[in-house]
């Protein structure tokens, strides 16, 4: 019987392609920076403090040169809230005072600065959310039990009343996390859109340094001539040799190729760099490929 299925095995070895390591490209990468203004307790007043910090100046630049960049889009969005103290009502207030006066100096800012990027504004009474993620990541003593009047009650009158209960806990709660969550973020999203599949085709020929490691993994996909492939492959090698995807992909073409022993050696290479699943499945299919069943 042990005979037959080696005959069987040895038959799909001959018409098995290589695996191939895959490229990582992607066309459109998206990108989200944020910057805070801060408010002081029940205030919704933008402080001038606030629009000269450093996170500010910077995320500003930031915007400019995204609307400007050929091939990036931006758009903003401005998230304001209240932290969770001092009731629903006042807070819904407060926190739509924010977003206003926010939105408010941010159309004046993009005038300013002669910007068209779309805006989306939203406000937050009560920003749970955030508090449970700064009391999460603290070191405040009894936390945990604060988050467990989190997770017990969604009423916020009731969780106002029962962290107040833990009363060791809320004055350093009114020091240390509460003034970070009176806040309006502002949070620019931006893409950044690659080059198209001609570009880098073409690129891969004429001037493939001008190309990253994922650009010219995913050029060799975009042929169908398996010497183009092989060229691109090979290049990739020399560019990058230290990516051992390239390496694997030049083996898997010479194997294609019927080409065994360049296909072994590219295999080996690609594992010495980086122990990887590819390569070492193709490292089997050599071995099957052989009838070094052994090996297999």
């Amino acid at each position: 019987g042990e005979g037959v299925i080696a005959t069987s095995e040895l038959a799909d070895a001959g018409t098995a392609t290589a695996a191939i390591a895959a490229d990582k490209f992607q066309r459109i990468i998206k990108e989200a920076h944020d910057a805070n203004i801060m408010f002081l307790i029940q205030q919704a007043n933008i402080r001038a403090s606030e629009l000269k910090t450093d996170a500010i100046k910077e995320w500003k630049e930031l915007v400019k040169n995204a609307d400007e960049a050929p091939n990036q889009n931006v758009a903003i969005e401005i998230g304001a809230y209240a932290s969770p103290d001092g009731g629903v009502e006042l807070n819904t207030g407060l926190a739509e005072r924010r977003e206003g006066n926010t939105s408010n100096y941010l159309a004046k800012e993009l005038k300013k600065m002669k910007l068209d990027v779309p805006v989306d504004a939203r406000y937050t009474a009560q920003d749970w959310e955030g508090f449970k993620e700064l009391v999460a990541g603290s070191n405040l003593q009894d936390k945990d039990l604060v988050l467990r009047v989190l997770s017990m009650y969604q009423d916020p009158e009731t969780r106002e009343k029962e962290i107040k209960n833990i009363s060791a806990v809320y004055s350093d709660l009114a020091e240390t996390i509460l003034p970070q969550l009176r806040r309006s973020r502002l949070r620019a999203n931006i893409e950044i859109i690659g080059k198209s599949d001609d570009e880098i085709s073409a690129l891969a020929k004429s001037n493939p340094k001008e190309l990253n490691i994922e650009e010219i993994l995913y050029a060799a996909t975009l042929t169908n001539d398996d010497a183009e492939k092989m060229a691109i492959y090979t290049k990739a090698s020399e560019l990058y040799p230290n990516c051992y995807r390239a390496w694997n992909n030049v083996g898997m073409m010479a194997f294609k190729a019927g080409d065994l022993a360049k296909a072994e050696e590219m295999f080996n290479k690609s594992n010495s760099i980086k122990n990887n699943p590819e390569a070492n499945m193709n490292l089997g299919l050599i071995a099957l490929t052989k009838g070094d069943h052994a090996k297999a």
